[in-house]
């Protein structure tokens, strides 16, 4: 296995949701400045957060076709199966995905060629059914008929100052899904703000990034507005606290964070005049840290 290096992080983002009820599971692996080496998976429910560490023996990757396991769970493009038993989380159940909706080429554009990026996004899927139930600390989460999205970050940091938003449960008869943020991006001896998105509506993807034009107009702890020549993007969400997750710094897991894995937000997207979607959603996921 590959993975010898030193102050590294990776993690996949596997959300579940259906109605307004969410639960995503973050496996991954870190490896410190020291030269340790720990595998970890994260929950996230709307009630809570869990950090379960794990031996780094029991973890494994597969990337053609996607699959990580940690310990006696297993995460991949067809589905899940998670096993977790500790003394503060119970958590079991299968969910199987529905064909997976890709993005078009890498979201990070020529950046991803860049070397030595603090910080590296991918997105595996924007869409896919549901089929399946998880239980956690006895609770059931019903996910059949839900919908599902998959994205990765790997590197040696979180950004200092980040915002993100994911949605996918707009009412439509084709999938939609929104997928945003907003950087702080080192380059060197400088630094940028860096801008990525995802439209997915009316069967077509649209992209807003840094090397498309695109820019952040506004990016606060309740609304991003991104503009790209005729293209604008509007997001707001609910006032509220997040929970907190466990995010890396200098591949150490000590960063604390905050997500709000099931908040409401209204998200405009139009070019020009026209107005391509102007929906309500009601499970988003969001997360501003740093300003």
């Amino acid at each position: 296995m590959k993975h010898h290096k030193r102050r590294y992080f990776e993690g996949w983002y596997f959300k579940h949701q259906r109605g307004d009820q969410a639960i995503a599971f973050i496996p991954g692996i870190h490896h410190t400045a020291a030269g340790a080496r720990r595998a970890f998976i994260q929950v996230i429910t709307g009630a809570g957060t869990w950090f379960v560490p794990y031996p780094y023996e029991t973890f494994s990757k597969r990337d053609n076709p996607l699959e990580i396991r940690v310990g006696d769970s297993v995460f991949s493009e067809r589905g899940i199966t998670v096993q977790i038993d500790t003394p503060e989380l119970t958590c079991s159940g299968t969910v199987e995905y529905g064909p997976l909706l890709p993005i078009r080429g890498d979201i990070m554009g020529y950046f991803a060629a860049i070397p030595g990026l603090q910080c590296r996004h991918g997105v595996a899927s924007l869409y896919h059914t549901l089929r399946g139930e998880v239980t956690i600390n006895e609770a059931q989460i019903e996910l059949t008929g839900g919908q599902g999205y998959v994205e990765s970050d790997r590197g040696r940091s979180f950004p200092r100052r980040y915002t993100w938003f994911h949605s996918n449960d707009f009412l439509g008869e084709m999938p939609i899904s929104v997928m945003a943020a907003v950087a702080h991006v080192p380059l060197g001896p400088v630094a940028i703000q860096g801008v990525i998105a995802s439209v997915y509506v009316d069967g077509a993807e649209h992209r807003l990034a840094t090397y498309h034009g695109g820019r952040a107009m506004r990016c606060t702890e309740r609304e991003m507005v991104l503009v790209q020549g005729r293209d604008r993007l509007t997001i707001r969400v609910e006032p509220g606290d997040g929970l907190p997750l466990h995010a890396p710094d200098l591949g150490e897991m000590t960063r604390i964070i905050r997500e709000r894995i099931s908040c409401r937000a209204t998200v405009t997207y139009q070019r020009g005049d026209r107005v391509l979607l102007n929906g309500v959603s009601g499970c988003a996921s969001f997360e501003c840290s740093g300003y």
